[in-house]
């Protein structure tokens, strides 16, 4: 790994499916045993929350590349 964007890309994707999956794992028992929903509410669920974690990056992508911040860090690690 001599690259090192690549390393910090490759972890944060492993951290961020990793957190995924643990979400998803814990929700479902959550919502069947503590909630007492079935089983087919808990797939509209999950789905509704990949649906919402879908928007939310298409939201925050933009928002962030209209940030001062954004455009100056940008710059200056080129």
């Amino acid at each position: 790994m001599g690259n090192k964007q690549v390393a910090i890309g490759l972890v944060t994707a492993v951290v961020g499916f990793g957190g995924f999956f643990a979400v998803c794992s814990y929700l479902v028992p959550l919502l069947t045993h503590l909630m007492g929903l079935c089983d087919c509410s808990t797939m509209l669920v999950l789905a509704l929350y990949g649906v919402g974690m879908t928007l939310g990056t298409l939201v925050a992508g933009p928002l962030r590349d209209r940030a001062p911040c954004a455009r100056r860090c940008t710059r200056d690690s080129r």
